[in-house]
């Protein structure tokens, strides 16, 4: 709330052996408007993407932020099948023809709400340590997407809390209330191309879906320890979807669809467990060069209400963050290769990931840096596809 705050001791003009102390506040700037744009290049796909942003920073007279975001992209994205003849300037590759655009609101509270009160938070005043800082969040979004290929709205709401401990070095993120819902339209020529491939995992990740979610994630990381030579950042995250809800749906004996699965508001909801892990391992060498060692990976089970896990919870290899000789989402499953006769170019995606970095980075000039690095990584199915041979993870080959 305050951009400064000092304390300042005055004589007390009518008592000499008094002082009169003064604190003095700062205040920030209450209301901002931020306005952002940017050009982007993803995999070789440019794009031009903006953003308004508008904050409130003490909304109900207690340190609360508010925040309204209105964001929007335009992207020139290949298409689904490249062999696709362009009949329209839309259907030009080069074009800007896949459009983002939607609001997103969040409120940050700088305290736990009810049911995280319930907890208790210990606070240490000591000089040595830090006070615990539990922060609740709500967070409200609707995203549309259009492309040549399918128009997508995605709309989210979720309920959660963040805390560290009172060293700084362990973080929190918990949130038991997650919903998102995705509906889907699919061209004409996307539908009959994803038929055609016979890839039953994909067709399932594009299907209308609603997701609730619990997610618990713990972060250790002692980088702001700078007097030590060796640091690590260690990340795990376990998330929960749809069971408590089958639960209750069956426990009630609603209708089930021929497929088994139980429908909200005409939607079948996922249900899955996925685990995720990330560790980071950092050697400093001499003033300016460092060894970074990387390995992550996760698995996900998707379970009896949907049979696969969502496109957007789906792990996926390769791009700048990842296994950087391939393009994101081109490698995998496994060994698998697709066939030279099939024309249409998807999106490879996977329930289990394993992926693992080796870098060495250097100093080069000024503000200049350097690496060299070694990627290996790939994604895997947890079951066995035909359509996909060798595509399945095992213990006695997937190296």
């Amino acid at each position: 709330m305050f951009r400064s705050v000092y304390i300042q001791y005055v004589k007390n003009p009518y008592f000499s052996d008094k002082l009169d102390c003064y604190i003095v506040c700062q205040p920030v700037v209450k209301q901002a408007l931020t306005i952002e744009t940017e050009g982007t290049n993803t995999n070789n796909n440019l794009g031009i993407a903006g953003s308004l942003v508008f904050q409130n920073k003490n909304a109900f007279r207690g340190a609360e932020l508010v925040e309204l975001k209105l964001k929007g992209s335009l992207i020139a994205q290949k298409q689904f099948n490249e062999t696709q003849e362009a009949t329209t300037i839309n259907n030009v590759q080069s074009t800007f023809n896949t459009i983002q655009f939607g609001p997103e609101l969040n409120f940050y509270f700088p305290k736990p709400l009810f049911p995280f009160t319930l907890f208790y938070y210990k606070k240490d005043a000591s000089e040595k340590r830090y006070f615990v800082q539990p922060k609740t969040i709500v967070n409200l979004s609707v995203n549309y997407q259009s492309s040549p290929d399918y128009n997508r709205i995605i709309s989210n709401i979720s309920y959660g809390f963040k805390f560290n401990n009172s060293k700084g070095l362990f973080f929190y993120d918990v949130v038991p209330l997650e919903a998102y819902s995705v509906k889907a339209k699919l061209s004409n020529s996307f539908n009959n191309d994803l038929l055609a491939t016979n890839d039953f995992f994909l067709l399932n990740s594009f299907q209308d879906h609603i997701t609730t979610l619990s997610r618990i994630t713990a972060v250790y990381n002692n980088q702001s320890l700078t007097k030590k030579r060796n640091v690590m950042y260690l990340k795990m995250s376990l998330s929960s979807s749809g069971n408590i809800l089958r639960g209750l749906y069956s426990a009630t004996n609603q209708t089930q669809d021929t497929l088994g699965r139980y429908l909200m508001a005409g939607i079948p909801f996922s249900q899955f467990v996925k685990l995720d892990v990330d560790y980071r391992f950092y050697f400093k060498i001499r003033k300016l060069g460092k060894l970074v060692y990387r390995i992550a990976g996760g698995v996900g089970k998707p379970l009896k209400n949907l049979s696969a896990l969502p496109y957007e919870q789906s792990f996926f290899s390769g791009g700048p963050n990842g296994n950087r000789a391939w393009r994101a989402r081109t490698l995998g499953p496994g060994s698998y290769a697709q066939p030279a006769d099939v024309a249409a170019r998807y999106d490879k995606i996977g329930d289990i990931q394993i992926e693992t970095n080796f870098e060495y980075r250097f100093h080069i000039f000024k503000s200049i840096y350097g690496a060299w690095f070694v990627d290996a990584g790939n994604i895997w199915l947890s079951y066995d596809d035909p359509n996909k041979p060798n595509g399945q993870f095992k213990l006695d080959r997937f190296l």
